[in-house]
């Protein structure tokens, strides 16, 4: 019974790596298809989206002082907002 238990064990380990190896190697080709534009970066780190008085907001972080934010009349707009914020905050690093 312990070498069935034992067997079962390596197996799963091995799919455990098996699935994370997969998962980064997805992880590699959205970042590199994110950097050629196939997909915006709200895309890759989905940012929460709420309504802000009359305007969506797309933020990324705790709060609008410390995150970044974009901001919009529509979720989209909110969206290109917060990449253009996102970009430009990266250039100023």
């Amino acid at each position: 019974m312990s070498d069935m238990l034992s067997e079962s064990y390596q197996n799963g380990i091995y799919w455990a790596a098996i699935h994370a190896e997969q998962q980064r190697e997805r992880t590699a080709v959205m970042e590199a298809e994110m950097l050629a534009g196939k997909y915006s970066i709200a895309v890759f780190l989905r940012p929460r989206l709420f309504i802000d008085g009359d305007k969506w907001c797309a933020l990324y972080g705790e709060n609008l002082q410390d995150g970044v934010a974009g901001f919009g009349d529509t979720p989209e707009q909110a969206f290109n907002d917060f990449n253009t914020a996102f970009a430009t905050k990266l250039a100023r690093r």
